[in-house]
């Protein structure tokens, strides 16, 4: 079975049962919650939903961490950090979610650019300061598209240099990296390039990539619901289709929810959700 078809599998589940880590255990989100309420209308709409079944957790175990590094989608611009695509990932997936997303930043993006910049650091200089703060079983690192232009070396030896701090501070860590997250059919080649430089560096490191832009997550014909009139942003329920895309990813790989991860397992993979 190709990931596709697991991924169109997982997709088609009829039920969405999200459990988040709350305290030392689990609380589960049932039909009278909003979040459930937005999955059932989202798979009515043809937008993707985390298609989750999270399994309880054994006795005397706890929940996984996660850290998501990224930009302001990854922050939740607009809905707020618990709203956010990374903390409904988590949710989906039965983990912890920190939120380690910073607007407007990048690679090489710092935030400095425009009349509303976050004022923030590239992703590498964040990752120390990150590790006195949060455990992570899981790393998840997405954005680039503030980083459109840069200098192509550059960009490289930025990624470079975040992918090693991440190595350096969570070495134990498995670690999901996630290509350029953009709207419509037709991304940029600069984004192209871009995507290829992260998954020949996640490959490189033996880290799982997760494709976002063959097929796109959010097509031309999906970007009015899901996105902001300016299109710069995810709405909420366009949070809530890029959670459903990467969680049935993230799962496609054999990364199943509430589990913590496997020292045994083979990391370096390519998935798509379908």
């Amino acid at each position: 079975m190709t990931a596709g078809q697991a991924g169109g599998k997982a997709a088609a589940k009829a039920g969405v049962l999200v459990a988040l880590a709350c305290g030392a255990g689990y609380f589960t989100l049932t039909a009278r919650d909003s979040l459930h309420d937005r999955a059932l209308a989202a798979r009515a709409a043809g937008v993707a939903t985390p298609a989750t079944e999270v399994r309880p957790a054994l006795p005397g175990s706890r929940p996984p961490s996660a850290l998501f590094v990224g930009d302001g989608w990854t922050a939740g611009a607009g809905v707020g950090p618990q709203q956010s695509f990374a903390c409904l990932t988590a949710a989906a997936l039965g983990w912890i979610c920190n939120n380690g997303g910073q607007d407007g930043t990048g690679y090489v993006a710092d935030g400095s650019q425009g009349a509303d910049a976050a004022r923030g650091r590239p992703y590498a200089s964040r990752i120390a300061s990150y590790r006195t703060l949060y455990a992570a079983d899981y790393v998840v690192i997405s954005g680039g598209a503030a980083d459109a232009g840069a200098p192509s070396g550059r960009r490289t030896a930025a990624v470079r240099r975040t992918f090693d701090a991440v190595a350096a501070a969570y070495p134990d860590a498995r670690v999901v990296v996630v290509g350029p997250l953009v709207a419509g059919d037709h991304p940029s080649r600069d984004l192209r390039r871009l995507d290829a430089v992260l998954r020949a560096e996640a490959a490189r490191r033996g880290w799982l990539f997760v494709e976002t832009l063959d097929p796109p997550w959010i097509p031309s014909r999906l970007v009015p619901g899901l996105m902001t009139r300016d299109g710069a942003r995810p709405t909420a329920a366009g949070h809530g289709h890029l959670a459903g895309q990467l969680a049935t990813a993230i799962q496609v790989a054999g990364i199943h929810p509430g589990e913590l991860p496997s020292r045994d397992a083979a990391t370096s993979s390519t998935t798509r959700p379908a």
